[in-house]
C-alpha cells in the first residue's frame, strides 16, 4: 500500500470513528487507548523517577498552571485538550481528556471543546479528535 492510499484509508478510518459508524471488528484492529495512557503514566514515573531535579520543578508548575484561577481548572484543562489535538501530542490528548474528566468537564464538554480543535486544526484536528473518541469509548462514556 502506498503513502497516499495509507492516508485515505486513515481518513476514513478516523470518520468512522468520530462518527460512530465503525464495526465491532473494526474496532478490535484499534489499539487500546485506556492501555496507551497507562503505558505513558508508567514511562512517565520512570522519568521522573531518574530525572527529579527536571521532573519536580515541571510537576510543580503544572500544579500551579492548572490550579482555578480567574479561569477556572476544568476550562484550562480543556483549552490544553484544544491544544494537543492541534499538535497531535497522543499523551497530552488522553492525559487533558482525563484530567478534564477529573475536574467534571462532561462528555458534552468534551465533544463541544474537540469541535474547536477541528476548526482550528483542520483535518489534523479531526485526525486526534479521533482518540478522544475511542477513549471516551473505552470508558463508556459515550452511547452505543
Amino acid at each position: 500500500m502506498g503513502i497516499l492510499e495509507a492516508g485515505v484509508q486513515n481518513i476514513r478510518l478516523s470518520w468512522k470513528v468520530a462518527f460512530g459508524t465503525m464495526q465491532e471488528k473494526e474496532w478490535t484492529n484499534m489499539e487500546s487507548q485506556v492501555e496507551l495512557k497507562a503505558a505513558n503514566e508508567r514511562n512517565a514515573g520512570t522519568f521522573k523517577r531518574l530525572m527529579p531535579e527536571i521532573a519536580e520543578p515541571y510537576t510543580a508548575l503544572n500544579q500551579e498552571v492548572y490550579k482555578d484561577g480567574v479561569v477556572s481548572g476544568k476550562n484550562k484543562r480543556l483549552m490544553a485538550l484544544v491544544g494537543a489535538l492541534v499538535e497531535g501530542c497522543r499523551a497530552c490528548i488522553l492525559y487533558q481528556t482525563e484530567e478534564a474528566l477529573k475536574q467534571g468537564a462532561s462528555v458534552d464538554e468534551i465533544l463541544e471543546t474537540c469541535s474547536v480543535a477541528l476548526a482550528l486544526g483542520g483535518t489534523m484536528g479531526m485526525g486526534e479528535i479521533t482518540r478522544v473518541m475511542a477513549y471516551l469509548r473505552e470508558r463508556d462514556l459515550l452511547p452505543g
